[in-house]
């Protein structure tokens, strides 16, 4: 192999390469392949034997072939060059390849061929298949996965259920604290279908990079789903289970309802926060003539504010949440004013923006 390649590409490339399989980064799944194909394009792949990430780079195809190197220490070479271009050369019988970029010069070893797995990201059968706009899916991501768990020994909250129907598709996370889901328009073909996908990994194919603006193509099998992103290819397996039948969770009518400016309500709530320590919920108290957040820490002192805007409506409430997770759900909604509505100071509060049913965030207060 003997082969020069844009640096920042590569390094973006190196990057998704290594957070997919830092979990397990052993000699069999911390390598990363680099192969040529016909069209003078490096192919990337990364494996953690659960997730297969494969991306195209072009690039000058002097001599083709297939190395294996570590995933970390390549990616550490190649973000501290200063140059735009690398070349990587196979160093014929030494089991290693010299890297050179500008005046930078690298010995790296290689790792045997027959040790990298043989993996693939096409999906053998697929029953349903999604376009989706990239903005879209980006946004819905980001709404949705905040609310996932990363508690491993409960894998199913780690996740995130997709439910796709006719021409529709949903996002849906919970951590059993709170849970938020997001409905889309989209173009849906082949059978109704719901499956549990890992919330990091839609959070790595949110945030991959290509040069146009294009859309997501989700490819759902049997056991696994596929991403189709500009150059970029992703497939992984489903978190096995049953994901909980969170409808049923979520509040029909609630007699208490505040509307405020969601940029001030997050504004006041981030000012008192300022004292939260771990642990320490943010109160809210809620009156038809001012609705207060307050901080109230014994070892530090005490942070109120009032929410400017805001218009309560129902019975006289004090109400406390975790304050990221209030954060997250009020952040998540779109539009210029936000809705929390409550039935009491202990049942689980909607949050949702005006106007807007796509999006519904479940927050379970914390008792005062």
């Amino acid at each position: 192999m003997d082969i020069t390649i844009p640096r920042d590409h590569l390094a973006d490339a190196l990057q998704v390469c290594t957070r997919i399989i830092a979990s397990k980064a052993s000699r069999l799944s911390g390598g990363v392949l680099l192969q040529t194909n016909e069209y003078d394009e490096i192919e990337i792949i990364a494996t953690d034997l659960q997730t297969v990430f494969s991306t195209r780079l072009q690039s000058v195809v002097r001599k083709p072939g297939s190395v294996v190197l570590s995933a970390k220490w390549l990616q550490d070479v190649v973000k501290v060059l200063s140059n735009s271009e690398v070349d990587i050369t196979e160093r014929s019988g030494e089991d290693a390849v010299a890297l050179r970029s500008g005046s930078s010069r690298y010995i790296l070893r290689t790792i045997p061929l027959d040790i990298f797995p043989q993996v693939t990201t096409e999906i053998e059968n697929s029953v349903c298949s999604v376009v989706l706009e990239k903005d879209d899916f980006e946004r819905a991501v980001g709404q949705v996965a905040v609310a996932a768990g990363t508690d491993e020994a409960r894998p199913l909250f780690t996740g995130c259920l997709i439910d796709a129907g006719k021409d529709r598709l949903k996002f849906v996370a919970t951590d059993s604290y709170r849970l938020a889901e997001r409905r889309l328009e989209a173009k849906v073909t082949g059978e109704d279908v719901k499956v549990v996908i890992g919330a990091r990994i839609l959070e790595e194919v949110s945030r991959l990079k290509f040069e146009s603006r294009g859309k997501v193509t989700l490819n759902l099998g049997k056991d696994s789903a596929s991403f189709e992103i500009g150059q970029h290819r992703l497939k992984t397996r489903y978190i096995e289970g049953t994901f909980p039948d969170y409808e049923r969770l979520i509040p029909q009518e609630n007699p208490n309802k505040c509307e405020a400016p969601r940029h001030a309500f997050m504004e006041s709530v981030k000012r008192v926060s300022v004292l939260a320590r771990d642990l320490t919920p943010v109160k809210i108290s809620l009156s038809e003539q001012e609705v207060v957040v307050e901080v109230k820490d014994t070892e530090i002192g005490e942070a109120t504010d009032v929410v400017e805007g805001a218009i309560y409506r129902g019975e006289d409430l004090e109400i406390a949440f975790n304050p990221k997770y209030l954060m997250d759900g009020v952040g998540g909604c779109e539009g210029e004013r936000v809705v929390i509505e409550m039935k009491d100071s202990l049942s689980a509060v909607l949050v949702r923006g005006e106007g807007d049913d796509r999006y519904r965030h479940l927050i379970m207060p914390i008792r005062l």
